[in-house]
């Protein structure tokens, strides 16, 4: 129980931003600008909630093999599990 609570309280605390430069070609931050009503975002808000839905939906079709690798795990599933599928 004490652990949900945790968990709640964790989800309330304010998020952290980082600005970043990035370099996007002129012309489509014109058709960006110029597009109407991107969800009731101007350029940079769109810009910035596509980034993360980006990110979201990327993680969300990662398989547990792909996250397995980008960890290094897989030297250690082969020696104590005897997997040799990693």
């Amino acid at each position: 129980m004490r652990e949900m609570e945790t968990a709640k309280q964790n989800d309330r605390q304010p998020i952290e931003y980082e600005t970043v430069t990035l370099k996007v070609p002129r012309i489509l931050m014109e058709f960006v600008r110029a597009t109407p009503a991107h969800y009731g975002l101007d350029s940079t808000a769109f810009l910035e909630y596509g980034l993360v839905d980006f990110i979201r939906s990327d993680l969300e079709a990662t398989t547990g093999e792909e996250l397995i690798k980008w960890n290094g795990l897989g030297p250690v599933f082969r020696e104590i599990l005897k997997d040799e599928r990693f």
